[in-house]
């Protein structure tokens, strides 16, 4: 099986994901991206920190970086910021393929989708958009993008990857059947997270010594940015509530909620709040090995 993935960047959660895909005797992969931008190393505006990963992005199998021709190239530039033509000469040489695109927000995932099928490959659409977003959004350009999408994209597209039940609705919605509909949930790279707890858990009170975590508390850790549609500030506002002594709250992240945070944290004199700051993908096992609970918190505007 040949399968092609036109990608935007280097993503550190999908880079494993490739990695085992090639390792199938079955299946023949070839990731094209569109943009090097996280490997040299880019401002994350969400994070509010220079963010390069410190995992392999591009180790274990096959890629090819596409010149990006946009007049302003950057991933951060919307719809216009990647318009790669090359694409065009790499479907036509390709075999028939599967291939797959992760939505239709720059013009070379477009480009890719119509000429694709029209070169006789399949389609594959990988998306996050839950319905309960889409359904409250208006405007005449989203009336638009709806009907390019219902109208010419999907019905070019072979088979439709969602990633769980309001991205399946969506689909739902704009009249895809269930034979196109296949369970595509985002992954884990489980094998370095589990061999580092077979390694480590025996150390656990020690690693939390190092990284100035109390030995004897309950740990609660949150993981993700600061920022608004994470709600930081409502689980500072719960850990208040809680009012346990033997509790830490451990908040690994960054972002431009801090400065609020810091102030909350300092107004209510909250103890036994860690904010780490941004902590990169080698160091993260370490701060889940330290944790007893697990807290995720999103409002709507998560997926």
């Amino acid at each position: 099986m040949n399968i092609l993935v036109v990608n935007s960047h280097p993503i550190q959660y999908f880079s494993p994901l490739y990695s085992h895909l090639a390792e199938d005797a079955h299946i023949k992969l070839k990731v094209y991206y569109c943009s090097d931008e996280s490997v040299r190393g880019e401002i994350d505006k969400q994070f509010g920190v220079k963010v390069k990963w410190d995992i392999p992005l591009l180790d274990g199998y096959s890629y090819e970086f596409l010149k990006n021709h946009s007049f302003f190239p950057s991933i951060k530039n919307g719809f216009w910021g990647l318009i790669n033509l090359s694409v065009i000469k790499v479907l036509w040489q390709s075999p028939k393929s599967w291939i797959i695109v992760p939505g239709w927000q720059y013009f070379t995932y477009v480009l890719v989708i119509v000429v694709g099928r029209l070169m006789g490959h399949q389609i594959c659409l990988r998306t996050e958009t839950p319905l309960a977003q889409e359904i409250q959004k208006k405007g005449l350009i989203v009336a638009l993008r709806k009907f390019i999408m219902k109208n010419c994209l999907f019905p070019l597209t072979s088979k439709f990857l969602y990633i769980g039940n309001e991205n399946k609705a969506f689909y739902e919605k704009n009249g895809i059947g269930k034979n196109k509909l296949i369970f595509t949930p985002y992954s884990v790279d489980n094998y370095r997270f589990n061999s580092f707890f077979k390694e480590h858990k025996h150390k656990k009170n020690e690693i939390r010594l190092e990284m100035g975590i109390p030995e004897e508390k309950i740990i609660i850790l949150v993981s993700g940015k600061y920022i608004p549609k994470k709600k930081p500030l409502d689980v500072l506002k719960a850990f208040k509530m809680l009012n346990k002594k033997n509790a830490t709250l451990l908040m690994v992240g960054d972002g431009n909620l801090r400065p609020e945070m810091e102030a909350f944290i300092l107004n209510n004199k909250l103890e036994n709040v860690f904010l780490t700051g941004f902590v990169n993908q080698s160091k993260i096992p370490f701060y889940y090995l330290c944790a007893d609970v697990f807290l995720m918190y999103s409002e709507i505007g998560e997926t």
